[in-house]
């Protein structure tokens, strides 16, 4: 079985180009949306997105006033007295595309867990649930080059993703027996200027599994 120093730098080494091919095009690109989910509370971003909405109709003369709900902001509330709702507001706000995203991927992109579009008296509030990811195929790509990797250089080891949108990673190994002290040095140990951890935000999981078979147990962990 390979040592737990072996291991760890097998997990970060493997980033080497393996899975993006050109780290520093992707470290711009992953640079953006860090500063979007990574370094901003999320209560502070969701009431920055909807204040800018706000104020964009009120820009736009349009009679729709948006406001958040909850402790973190979590959840956002658009008012509009003359809507009908359904069909003239919610459905094409949430699926109408805008500069290649949808009002569904906005909201996503701000960390909002429900959305409630409030129409004029006498109409039920419409609340829709707003999911933490997206479809993002950088996931299976990231797990499947992890997978190759270790193809040839640990049998014992094979990764793979979970979820209907590919959002947990799973290094599931037969003969390894994970512990928190792995997956804490895994997690937190720097190379090449970034941790695990970095790399799995990286690649847009939401959720880590480690899989330990010959031990029977499994560690899970949630990617922040």
């Amino acid at each position: 079985m390979k040592t737990l120093s072996v291991l760890v730098f097998a997990l970060l080494f493997v980033w080497n180009g393996a899975v993006f091919g050109n780290e520093e095009e992707v470290d711009i690109n992953v640079e953006g949306a860090a500063k979007k989910e990574g370094f901003v509370e999320p209560g502070v971003l969701r009431s920055t997105c909807a204040y800018l909405w706000d104020k964009y109709y009120e820009k736009e003369g349009i009679e729709i006033d948006v406001s958040t709900r909850g402790e973190q902001n979590e959840v956002v509330v658009f008012r509009c007295p003359s809507c009908n709702l359904e069909e003239h507001f919610v459905k094409p706000f949430l699926e109408s595309e805008y500069e290649g995203k949808t009002g569904m991927d906005r909201l996503i992109e701000c960390g909002f867990l429900k959305a409630v579009f409030k129409g004029g008296k006498g109409i039920e509030e419409i609340v829709v649930d707003v999911p933490k990811v997206k479809q993002n195929p950088l996931r299976g790509r990231c797990a499947e080059a992890w997978n190759e990797y270790y193809k040839s250089t640990n049998g014992d080891m094979m990764v793979y993703t979970t979820g209907e949108y590919q959002e947990t990673i799973v290094f599931s190994c037969r003969e390894c027996s994970f512990s928190e002290e792995f997956i804490n040095v895994f997690l937190n140990t720097r190379y090449n200027g970034k941790t695990g951890l970095d790399r799995l935000k990286m690649c847009g999981f939401t959720q880590a599994v480690f899989k330990g078979e010959k031990a029977g147990r499994e560690i899970v962990r949630d990617i922040p």
